[in-house]
């Protein structure tokens, strides 16, 4: 399964968790590298005037659109649950497909976003004067 949190004001909070039934709703999640800041930051924005087919702008989509440019995997997912969490709620999705389809031992450094920014891959402590609780 995949889980993430999706904040409240966010654009994907009303496509995934904002309507009436979210369950049984499909997704797809795009795992980028460590290079993949830009495209990350493209996706998790707030304001309101930007729509979420707008975030695709000027991206070259695979015929199938699969996978967007730049990500190194994608998680195609059905949402099972959403539950509320203070100014998030948390999606929980069961995984329908990979794409490309994951080989067996396959691994690729993800890029990783901790307390507001981007952590390089091996960063596996809290930086100091930050906390997860």
């Amino acid at each position: 399964g995949v889980v993430f949190n999706v904040q409240k004001q966010s654009l994907m909070h009303g496509r995934l968790a904002g309507v009436s039934d979210p369950v049984g709703t499909n997704f797809t999640v795009h795992v980028v590298g460590q290079d993949g800041a830009q495209l990350a930051d493209r996706f998790a924005v707030k304001n309101t005037r930007t729509t979420v087919l707008s975030q695709f702008d000027g991206l070259t989509l695979a015929d199938d659109a699969s996978m967007l440019p730049g990500a190194v995997m994608a998680v195609r997912c059905r949402v099972s649950a959403v539950v509320p969490a203070g100014d998030h709620s948390i999606v929980i999705g069961d995984v329908l497909e990979t794409v490309p389809p994951l080989a067996p031992n396959a691994w690729v450094a993800p890029l990783r976003y901790l307390h507001g920014s981007y952590v390089p891959h091996g960063m596996e402590t809290v930086p100091l004067g930050k906390s997860y609780f």
